[in-house]
């Protein structure tokens, strides 16, 4: 097979053949931790001097640390949501897809179009692999995205060290504005290394690092403020697990200022524009948004979108019973969280779930006066359609099926400006 010109890429771009061969090169390595037959197959294809790429070993090694950290975060979010969306962004010539596809992922590889036209050249679309030639600032790449009822993953994998601040911020703005709900995982390098670290292969390709972040919480407060921070997966964390013997530097407090990270992030569930009923039911699970007050300003939109989201996420949680709370603890905190996770135990002991159809109303929202952080709603939850049953399809004898008047508190988290539920009280039964 002929080989490929690369000479139309941009020096940034060209980082992502660095990345490849580094992927090619530990596949055909004496003991690889991870094989990737497709990074081997593209780079006999290409017709580039991969000398230098050769003789950096610092940045080889970090690009197998953080495919060994990132690969089984995608896995696991593959395997807890099946017939997800993916969005690569910055795909250059990845080949994750390659890699993790289980047969139902919908995936979809997003980047500059001189990359996507090489990338295409090498690599076909197919039905539930596609690409998209776009910049990642550009607020309209998410029209191109099909069926997005899905849940949604974006990978941000060795882009927001070249960009600015102010370009990572845009970047998951867009995300947040037009993939509510969406679970993030995006690379971050330390401002340290940013700063000061040097990889020779990266500079002969005329690129440099711009953006680097001390820590978690510092990115989500400064670019990520419409997010909840799920987790905070350093690459040390990484190392530790595959060199034991190293594990004891992994706690020094330079080494851990020095290392990359991935950040898991989800997206509010809902933006102001999507507080809708349409838009915030889910026939999929049966539940249905019935109403809204016709007043509501974007704040109480935002209040209301937050609530709707935890009473969905709960009763489809309690439909599940699958043991995956993450989404749940993204939009409801406290008391509401505690009282939740009690009853869900309980569900889990004795082996219930729930069917049937769930719709909510809701009846009012209202800021507290003195307290722009604190707000209280009324909504009616109408469960007459439910049971809960056992495993074996049996009637658990649970008497739920009613209609619940419910007095909610939500608190605003001061740092990453995000509403939670704290809250959730039954005030009445068979009253509204």
């Amino acid at each position: 097979m002929s080989a490929h010109g690369t000479a139309d890429l941009t020096s940034v771009s060209k980082t992502m053949l660095l990345t490849l061969h580094a992927r090619a090169e530990h596949t055909l390595s004496e003991r690889p931790r991870f094989t990737d037959p497709a990074a081997v197959e593209l780079v006999s294809r290409l017709d580039y001097d991969f000398t230098m790429a050769r003789q950096d070993r610092l940045m080889a090694d970090g690009v197998v640390l953080r495919t060994l950290t990132l690969d089984p975060l995608v896995a696991g979010y593959l395997d807890t949501h099946p017939g997800c969306t993916v969005v690569n962004i910055a795909c250059g010539l990845d080949t994750r897809f390659q890699r993790l596809d289980d047969g139902r992922v919908t995936w979809y590889d997003l980047d500059l179009p001189d990359v996507i036209a090489l990338r295409r050249r090498l690599l076909e679309d197919g039905e539930r692999h596609r690409t998209i030639a776009a910049s990642a600032l550009d607020p309209d790449w998410p029209d191109q995205l099909e069926d997005m009822s899905r849940d949604v993953l974006v990978i941000i994998e060795g882009l927001s060290m070249y960009l600015e601040q102010e370009e990572v911020r845009t970047l998951l703005d867009i995300i947040a504005a037009r993939l509510p709900g969406a679970t993030v995982l995006i690379e971050v390098m330390p401002r340290l290394f940013q700063k000061y670290g040097r990889e020779r292969s990266v500079e002969d390709a005329g690129a440099r690092y711009t953006y680097g972040c001390s820590s978690a919480a510092e990115f989500r407060r400064t670019v990520a403020p419409g997010y909840t921070l799920l987790h905070d997966v350093p690459f040390t964390r990484t190392i530790a697990r595959y060199h034991p013997l190293l594990a004891p530097l992994t706690w020094l407090p330079l080494v851990g200022r020095l290392s990359e990270r991935i950040l898991v992030l989800r997206a509010l569930a809902w933006a102001p524009e999507d507080v809708t009923p349409q838009k915030m039911s889910n026939p999929e699970s049966e539940y249905t948004a019935e109403s809204l007050p016709d007043d509501l300003d974007d704040t109480g939109k935002e209040i209301a979108g937050v609530y709707v989201a935890s009473d969905r996420l709960t009763w489809e949680a309690f439909r599940a019973m699958d043991g995956d709370l993450s989404q749940v603890e993204t939009v409801m905190t406290g008391e509401a969280f505690r009282y939740f996770d009690d009853l869900y135990s309980d569900y889990q002991a004795n082996g219930w779930h729930m069917e049937g159809q769930y719709s909510t109303s809701v009846q009012d929202v209202s800021v507290s006066e003195g307290n722009a952080g604190q707000a209280t709603m009324m909504a009616c939850n109408d469960q007459r359609q439910i049971r809960v049953v056992s495993d074996g399809g049996e009637d658990a004898g649970k008497d739920t099926a009613h209609t619940y008047m419910r007095r909610i508190t939500l608190i605003k988290d001061e740092e990453s400006g995000t509403w939670m539920v704290s809250s959730d009280e039954k005030v009445g039964v068979d009253q509204c």
